[in-house]
């Protein structure tokens, strides 16, 4: 029985400084934000920061048939600093990525992060 490649057969996991040495026009790059500081910082249930490597998980199990993709997991831990911080960190990793050409994917964590993920869109796009 031949089975078909899965996903997670694809993506490599680099570092930041790896992934912007590069800069691939048809490479996703799949960010995680495995924090959930800012759902518990609202009094919300905690377990958002097992988001993503849950959601990569399943998404790794999908089969692919053509053509091969190219798939990057970033590698680099969010610091362990202020949550602001965090954020403007996230905004300056995914704006980096965009500007050498990634399609990024990101994955959360708590929804604290979609502000962080839109800013950076937004520099990239004006």
């Amino acid at each position: 029985m031949n089975k078909d490649p899965r996903i997670r057969d694809f993506w490599q996991k680099l570092s930041l400084k790896s992934l912007l040495s590069r800069g691939h026009r048809d490479a996703v790059v799949i960010v995680g934000y495995p924090d959930d500081e800012g759902v518990r910082n609202n009094n919300g249930r905690a377990g958002a920061k097992y988001g993503p490597e849950r959601i990569l998980h399943y998404l790794g199990k999908l089969a692919v048939h053509s053509p091969q993709p190219k798939i990057f997991v970033l590698s680099d831990p969010i610091p362990k600093v202020a949550l602001k911080k965090k954020h403007e960190i996230a905004e300056e990793r995914l704006y980096d990525l965009m500007k050498k050409s990634y399609r990024v994917l990101t994955l959360g964590g708590g929804h604290d992060y979609a502000y962080p993920d839109a800013s950076a869109f937004f520099r990239f796009t004006n």
